[in-house]
This record gives structure tokens, sequence and C-alpha cells, in this order.
């Protein structure tokens, strides 16, 4: 696989743009502190003299592996059927349909030779047609895209956060930290391929959709590397144009033959917070060449993230909603703060104030609610009367100040007189009742008796007699 256009870019030292955006990613991380440029140039300064700046870049064709899986469920499936057959037949061990087969033996150029190992087995039309059918697939599969190389200390930063790569360097993941340590050390290059895609997140707009990704580690005295695994997906044709790139600039810069060999060891000084996939290196050094040493240093950068106020939990940089320089998740953030039902606002809804399901910051609740002075229940000021310096809501208002039941005039309750529940003022009580001279109780004046001389209700009167 040729890769086309190739060029080295970057400036050394950081354009402003470039800086700015390095210190919101730090951020973003949970530094403390900002990361200096000149630690990252003082790490990075001779891989960048081997790469002619800090990334190069190049086009390169290759095959979509997800597009692969989607057309093999589909469009392709008598392919996989086909090969999970022979599988069957063929592995003790099988475990895998052909989507995963197909993943591992990276489609071509080995998955042609699987392709041409399956069809010695098929016979006549049978065979010509698989043929035909994975010629068609791989067609179909290949794109265009771009492979880039690089010690860009925002691309270091951004080894697992942009397309869909996710690893355990990404952004809350174990090893997130680990990230700041490979920006200043002098070994950690990135690969990555991606097409002309964008990925898209609340610190900027265009970070290329990474489809595939490998680290780095590279020894430029021992003019050797160490190649880590590759994520998503194993993409041996991207592994090998990302291993002729490096290495031939590497030999470049030595004066040396581009070829080569495969080695075995190395000597990892890990800083233990970046993790190193040990098990998993292809060793790799130029004739002349001697066994690759890796050296991280753990950087003094306090990087932790930000713990989101609602839940407890750390948020990545990539998600969640600043406010009151605390950062919540985007799911917390409307369960943390609620928009007032009166003037909008969004407020922290533990500063918010109830009132028949409705939420209001305090500011408009003091403003339209109060407390009744009586029954102490919360209700709307314009429903509100005062009396005597006290706010009361209309139930308590009405009970303290009833209506005369005679003249229809509306009393203090103080003032009140009562006669069976209904209610008088003191004018008109008098000139409707009278109060019986025996019983003490009112009555009625069309219900009067004389008793010895003295008025008596009809009770009292019919008891002890009343005057003829």
């Amino acid at each position: 696989m040729e890769i086309e256009n190739l060029r080295a870019w970057g400036h050394n030292p950081l354009t402003h743009e470039e800086e700015r955006m390095l210190n919101r990613l730090a951020y973003a991380y949970g530094a403390d502190d900002y990361i200096d440029p000149a630690d990252w140039s003082a790490g990075k300064r001779p891989i960048m003299e081997v790469l002619g700046g800090h990334s190069i870049e190049g086009d390169i064709a290759d095959h979509d592996v997800d597009l692969a899986s989607e057309l093999l469920s589909g469009e392709f499936s008598d392919i996989e059927d086909v090969i999970t057959e022979w599988w069957r037949e063929h592995s003790v061990n099988y475990h895998r349909p052909y989507t995963n087969a197909i993943v591992s033996n990276r489609l071509a150029p080995t998955g042609e030779k699987l392709a041409r190992r399956i069809a010695k087995d098929l016979q006549g039309d049978a065979k010509e047609e698989f043929l035909h059918r994975h010629s068609l697939l791989l067609a179909r599969c290949k794109v265009n895209g771009k492979l880039r190389i690089s010690v860009s200390p925002i691309e270091l930063l951004m080894i697992s956060n942009s397309g869909n790569i996710e690893s355990c360097h990404s952004i809350g993941h174990e090893y997130y930290e680990g990230n700041i340590d490979y920006v200043c050390d002098s070994h950690t290059v990135v690969a990555y391929y991606y097409k002309n895609e964008a990925y898209s997140d609340e610190l900027a707009a265009d970070w290329p959709f990474k489809t595939w990704r490998q680290l780095i580690y590279l020894d430029i005295d021992a003019m050797s590397a160490a190649f880590s695994r590759h994520y998503h997906h194993q993409r041996d044709a991207l592994g090998a144009a990302t291993r002729k790139v490096l290495f031939d600039c590497l030999a470049a810069y030595h004066n040396t033959s581009p070829k080569p060999r495969e080695g075995d060891g190395y000597i990892l000084d890990n800083s233990s917070r970046a993790y190193i996939d040990s098990g998993f290196f292809n060793v790799y050094a130029l004739e002349g060449g001697d066994i690759p040493t890796i050296n991280i240093q753990r950087q003094s950068i306090d990087c932790q993230l930000p713990i989101c106020p609602w839940c407890d939990n750390r948020v990545s940089p990539f998600e969640g909603i600043e406010r009151d320089g605390a950062r919540y998740h985007d799911d917390c953030y409307p369960n943390a703060f609620v928009e007032c039902a009166e003037c909008g606002q969004e407020t922290d809804r533990h500063d918010m104030r109830t009132h028949n399901g409705e939420q209001y910051c305090d500011t408009c609740y003091s403003e339209l609610f109060a407390t009744c002075s009586r029954c102490f229940g919360t209700h709307r000021r314009e429903s509100m009367k005062e009396q005597e310096g006290n706010l009361l809501c209309q139930v308590c208002w009405e009970y303290n100040n009833p209506t005369c039941q005679r003249c229809q005039r509306t009393i203090h309750r103080r003032d009140a007189r009562y006669f069976t529940g209904d209610v008088y003022c003191e004018e008109c009580f008098n000139e409707t009742f009278f109060s019986c001279s025996r019983c003490g109780l009112a009555a009625r004046d069309e219900h009067m008796k004389m008793c010895g001389g003295q008025p008596c209700c009809q009770y009292c009167a019919e008891r002890y007699g009343y005057d003829t």
C-alpha cells in the first residue's frame, strides 16, 4: 500500500492558536497548571528533527472495516456464510463469524490470501462466484484517507478522544492522565488514519475523525522503535505504511539504509501513569540499531477531572456544561438547574422555591408570594389582603372579617355577634335580638315574652310562666 503526497508540517515553537488549544485541552484534562510548550519542545525536538516537523502526513487508500462488517451482515451475507462454514470445518477453536475473521485478517492483502485458501476447497461455479463476490466486497470497502504521524501535543492528548477510538487513555478512563506524560517525553509518537470527516466537540469543531490509531515508542539513538497494538481494529496495511514512513525518516536522519528488521526486546522505564501495552509490542530496528529504551517520566502537572456537583462523579471535558466554576454532566445539568417559571432564569435546584408544582428563583418567589399570618400557607400576593400590618390569604381574611347577615357590612371578627351560626354586627344584633332575663341567652324580638315584667325567651316563659 503506497502513501502519496507525503509532507511534513508543524511549528516549533507552537503557533499562538496551537498553544491556546493545548492549554484548553490541558485544562480539560484537569491540569492545575498549564503545559509549558517549552517542556514539550525540549522532549520532542529530536523526533521533530527526524520527521521534519511535529507531524508528517500523506494520502493513503485502505479498507473500511466497519463498512465491511455492515455489508457482510446484509448485501454480502453469502460471503460470510461460506467463510463461517469454512472456519467451522478447519478451526478446532472456532469462535467467531466472518465479520470478525475478516477484520482479524485485515481484508487485504491477508484477506485476499484467506479468500484464495478457502476457494481451493470450493468446486466449479461456487469457487468463481465466491472469488468474484469477495473482490466486489473489497472494492466496495476501499476508501481514501490520510495517515498522520505526529508528536504534536494536541494530537498526543487526543489519542483516544476523537472519532470511534476508545481505550484506557480516553478521558475519564484508567490511564487518561498518562497522556500528559506522553506530551513531554522523548519517545512517544502517535500514528492515525482518518477520512475527510470531522468529529465535533465543545473544545473544537473539526477534529479529524480517526478510524485507526497506533502508539509508537521511538529510540532515535538506538535506531529502533516499539510499535504498540492497533485501535480499534488491527490494520496491517496501515501499520506497514507507518513503519515505512517512520523508518525512512529515521534512516535519512542517520544516513543509513531504510530497511528495518524485526527484533526482540526493549527496556521499559514507565511513569506508571502512562499505561503501555508491553505485551503487544512489535520491535523493529535499522541495520546496526539496538533494542529501544522507553523512558516516560511522570510530569509534575496534577491532572484531575472535575467532579460533577450533582452526582459526585468525574466529568469528561468532551461532555458537560460549565456553570459557576463547576462542570456538570449533560444529564445532570437539567436536574441541577431549572428555569424559573416567572423570569426564565436557570437557577440551582437547591436554591429554587416551589409553589403548586412550579419552580421559582428566590427573587421571583419573594416578589410573587407571601405567607399568611394566620394559616401560614403560601399564597400569591395579589390575592392577599393586609390587616393591622399582617398579610392574610382570602380565606383567612374572610374568616377574620365576616359579613353581617342583616346589613351585609364587613366587620372584624372580634366585633361580631353570633346567633345560630349567623353573624351580625353589634347594631343589627341589638336591633334583632334581646337577652333573656332568666337564662341570659339571646332570642329574636318576635319570640319575647314578659315574665314578671322582664323579657324572657319562649323557653323560659313556658317553664316559669309569663305575664298574661
